[in-house]
């Protein structure tokens, strides 16, 4: 599992960016996040996540808020 930071986040379309070390910017999609209970996401909060090849290029799925 990779972590990084989100860096940009837009509530209303449902995606944003998550910045890694190594990778640099990632996209990935609100609906990604496998804890369904608490989807609020700011900029700043810690994720961990793997990478995957999606329609549009690389993107993070099975995202998980890490404290």
């Amino acid at each position: 599992m990779i972590t990084g930071t989100v860096t940009k986040f837009d509530a209303a379309k449902g995606n944003g960016m998550i910045q890694t070390p190594a990778d640099g910017e990632i996209f990935f999609r609100q609906r990604s996040i496998e804890n369904r209970r608490n989807r609020d996401v700011q900029v700043g909060q810690l994720m961990g996540f793997v990478i995957v090849e999606a329609q549009y290029g690389p993107q993070a799925a099975h995202l998980k808020m890490i404290d």
